[in-house]
């Protein structure tokens, strides 16, 4: 299916398209939410997540060479290089739903100059993708890392923890559940849910699992949503 042809100029499209999607980053408001109260990997009187924002402030950093050239320079990225129809195949990506693409590749949506551009060049090496990958992954993708299309130059908003991800998340998460008496099983997969209707409101009643192809259940408390 071809895509679209439109009067309005893309660029302003495009941009206002984005700037609705962009989530505000701000080091400095580390509390702006509700406070967390899952403690950090070495420091039980500073949260996980307080953890990541203060390291974010101390240790912040700018790449300066996204992209170099045979010779070695850096490439000026303060430019994506898209053209009109460049952004236009972005937004018309980004609007479709996944049934509508089927098997679509990248190359079935973007015209051959995308492959040229900056953005592509440093899209394509941050996540692995190729041309001939799937568009609905590429999607998924635009869709959860919008908010880095202002700082894709030099991730200067890029989230880094202080240690490996394992031991600031999901260690400090896993302590602080096994101390609310939360089991953990490896090697066990969830294969369907037995749900209890409450008024407005669902509870989840049994889980069925399977371990090393034996199919069993376990009966939960209250989990309501």
């Amino acid at each position: 299916e071809p895509i679209p042809k439109r009067r309005e100029d893309p660029r302003v499209t495009a941009n206002i398209a984005i700037a609705d999607s962009l989530k505000a980053l701000d080091f400095d408001r580390p509390n702006r939410e509700e406070p967390s109260n899952i403690p950090s990997y070495d420091n039980p009187d500073i949260s996980a997540r307080d953890d990541i924002f203060n390291f974010m402030r101390e240790a912040s950093w700018r790449s300066m060479a996204r992209l170099v050239d045979h010779a070695g320079k850096p490439i000026d990225v303060s430019s994506m290089g898209f053209d009109n129809r460049d952004r236009l195949a972005l937004l018309w990506l980004i609007l479709r739903s996944e049934d509508s693409l089927g098997v679509r590749r990248i190359d079935d949506v973007f015209p051959p100059h995308f492959f040229t551009t900056n953005f592509w060049l440093m899209w394509c090496t941050m996540f692995s993708f190729q041309p001939w990958h799937s568009a609905t992954e590429m999607r998924r993708y635009l869709l959860r890392f919008i908010h880095l299309f202002p700082t894709i130059a030099d991730l200067s908003r890029v989230y880094h923890t202080r240690y490996n991800q394992y031991h600031s998340i999901v260690l400090p998460v896993q302590m602080w559940l096994q101390e609310r008496a939360v089991r953990f099983e490896t090697e066990t997969r969830i294969i369907d849910m037995e749900f209890r209707s409450l008024s407005n409101r669902c509870q989840v009643k049994t889980l069925k699992v399977r371990r090393e192809q034996v199919e069993s259940e376990i009966a939960l408390g209250r989990i309501i949503w």
